[in-house]
This record gives structure tokens, sequence and C-alpha cells, in this order.
């Protein structure tokens, strides 16, 4: 691994930089100027972008610690049936384990963030399976320990990598006022990101992605989607998942996850029944998919347990609002960057 080396000035993080880290237009967001869909395209790994929201490091592969093993606190980790309150439990047991936790200046904050979503990935799996975090540990990539830790096959990992990347950051006032006064005040990184997830509406992509699922699962086929939805309308009962404030013509990352979906498994029953039901929302001249919408399509196309499209969105939104606590954090620290290297360290599978 490179030795370590220090971020020149302009390339560490600011205050209030969040317009130059991520900014929305029609094609999507784009990070420090990336557009997302380029970079999900272009298989620049979620690591990569990290980085780059983290330091304005230069998209590429990069290399993360994955030796770090749960603490004794995490290890008693119990089975709970939510996304939202596992990473919350997980926080706290990691924050419990961590003797050095109050370090918070950026470069203690990087790299400790460089093993904590890592071992979040794996241990999110406690909200489906807990017999899957051992082999999930085995994982050598963000992407490969989460869709193992979601029941799914680690030759796929590519395609929720890509997934990832085109969750890692948007703006959600919400979240980002309860996180910004929580890192200014000095809380801990873990108790930074564990604010985010408790912020008012701060679940509510999980959520939205099971309505999605009950959707999909009510509507059955295809064939029933038209008469489903027309149904719902007449009722005012809109369908959840469609229609974005900033993407009036749609959401792209959401029809990038789609058009995932299909050319991965296009003719999975329930891949099928949502493009019927966006086509019958469209007919309908309603507003298109949003982004849970695409990652919904995207994990039942790989066969991810119910539930899967939170825990996507939630592990790949730790690299903006990680990019947010390091940006309010007191100046004067480098940015350490020892463990980012284009040759990945030697793993024993």
């Amino acid at each position: 691994m490179a030795p370590e080396s220090t971020m020149p000035a302009a390339a560490q993080p600011v205050e209030d930089d969040d317009q130059i880290r991520v900014s929305v237009g029609a094609a999507g967001p784009a990070y420090r100027g990336y557009s997302a869909i380029f970079l999900a395209d272009a298989e620049v790994p979620f690591e990569g972008v990290a980085e780059l929201l983290w330091t304005g490091a230069e998209p590429r592969r990069a290399w993360w610690p994955v030796n770090a093993v749960p603490g004794p606190t995490l290890r008693r980790l119990p089975a709970l049936d939510r996304v939202d309150a596992t990473l919350r439990f997980a926080l706290t047991a990691m924050a419990i384990d961590d003797l050095h936790r109050e370090e918070i200046s950026v470069k203690d904050d990087l790299a400790r963030a460089r093993r904590l979503i890592p071992l979040l990935a794996a241990v999110v799996g406690a909200a489906f399976d807990r017999r899957r975090i051992a082999p999930a540990m085995k994982g050598r990539t963000v992407a490969e320990r989460l869709i193992v830790a979601l029941g799914g096959e680690r030759a796929d990992a590519p395609l929720l990598d890509r997934a990832l990347v085109l969750c890692a950051d948007h703006p959600d006032s919400a979240a980002d006022r309860v996180l910004s006064a929580a890192a200014v005040n000095g809380t801990d990184l873990y108790g930074c990101v564990s604010v985010a997830l408790s912020a008012p509406r701060g679940n509510r992509n999980e959520t939205l992605c099971r309505e999605i699922e009950d959707l999909v699962e009510a509507v059955g086929s295809p064939r029933w989607a038209a008469d489903a939805i027309g149904e719902r309308l007449l009722e005012d009962a809109v369908p959840p998942g469609f229609g974005h404030p900033r993407y009036p013509e749609g959401d792209p990352r959401s029809a990038r996850l789609m058009q995932l979906a299909r050319t991965h498994r296009g003719d999975d029953q329930a891949v099928r029944t949502m493009d019927a039901i966006a086509a019958a929302m469209k007919a309908a001249r309603h507003p298109p998919p949003r982004l849970p919408y695409g990652l919904v399509a995207l994990t039942r196309a790989l066969g991810l347990a119910r539930g899967s499209g939170g825990a996507v969105f939630a592990i790949g939104r730790l690299a903006g609002r990680i990019a947010r606590v390091a940006a309010r954090r007191p100046a004067g620290a480098a940015v350490a960057r020892s463990s980012i290297d284009p040759v990945p360290p030697p793993f024993n599978d």
C-alpha cells in the first residue's frame, strides 16, 4: 500500500462547500463537477467516488482497509427487522468499541470512515439474516460485502456498485441540517451519522422502498398494472415512488437503475410489472419514478432480500453524509490518503 500522503489544500474539505461538492441539474446530481450517471456508467468504484466527495481526489479505484473486524459490542448486534434501526445500533456499538472516538479531526474522521463503511455494509445483514454477516465480511469492497449481506451473488457486485454511486450524495435539507449541527458542535462521527438516520423522515427512503415493494406485490403481474393503477388514481391513492420536485421530467438515477435491471434480468416478473406500472402512470400524465423505484427494480433483478433497496440507499448515502461531517470539522488537519492505492492489497478469500 502506498505511503501516507497529504492532499493539497485545494483538495481538502472546506466549510460550506456543499454546492461545490454536489449540485443538481436535469441530468441528475454531479459530484464535484462529475455527473453521478457518468461515474456509474464508467464503473468508478463507490470507494473512489467517496474519496472524490471527501477530498476532491480524481475519481479512480480506491482501496480501503478491509481487515477491520467487529468489536465486542458490535458482535452483540441483535437481529432487527429494519435497516435504519440496525445501522443506528451498529453505530452506537462501534462508538463504544472505539476508544479514540473523540479524535475528530478531518484526518481521523476519514480514516475512521474508511473502516466504518465496509463494516456497516456487512453487518447491515442483521436486518435480513445474521448468518450472512460472516461471509459478507470476506468481501474486498463495499459492494461485495453488501451484496452478500443482502442475499445476492458476489459476482453481481459491480451492478450494486453502480447503484451505490448513484446514491452517494444529494441535497437533503432535513438530514443535512441536523448532521451539520452535530458536526459543528463536536459530535463524533458515529453520532453524526446516527443523528442523520434519526432525523425527521431520515428513514423515508427505506419506508418508500418497502411501500413500492408492497405495490408491486399487490399488482402482481404486468397485465394487471393499468387496471390496478387506474383504480388507485380514481381513489386519489397515488402510488408510492413517483415524482421528485427537483426532477419534473424524471429522475435520471431511477431511469438508469431501471435500465440496469432490465439488462440484467428483464424477464423477471417484478421488473416487468414495475415497467408496466411506470407506463400506466405516464399514460395518466403523472410524474416519472424517483430513485427508490429504481433501487427496488435493481435489487429485485439481483434477487436480493425484500427491503434491500433501503439498505443500498443507506450505505451509499454514507459517502455524502461523511463528506458533510468532514467539511464542518475544525480546519488545520491534513487529509490522510494512505488507503488509496491503485494496486489492491493481497486478500485471502
